[in-house]
């Protein structure tokens, strides 16, 4: 079948208190992981080497909810 042995690649988004990092690090153990931030405060901020989103946190969850509804109808 097309695609059969084919490499599979899967990208999982976790979230943990800061002083529970060490050991969520160590149950990852051989599994590549990055940290890519934290989680606080009232806005979203992300920033990339040539783009950059700054967003309130509710605006945010408006327009992912209002996809997710629309993605459902």
């Amino acid at each position: 079948a097309p695609g059969e042995g084919a490499p599979v690649s899967l990208l999982v988004l976790l979230a943990c208190a800061p002083d529970d990092f060490d050991q969520l690090a160590a149950i990852c153990a051989d599994i590549p992981f990055v940290r890519i931030g934290e989680t606080g405060g009232d806005q979203v901020v992300l920033e990339g080497l040539t783009a950059s989103l700054q967003l309130q946190v509710d605006r945010a969850a408006l327009a992912y909810e209002e996809a997710l509804a629309s993605s459902c109808e």
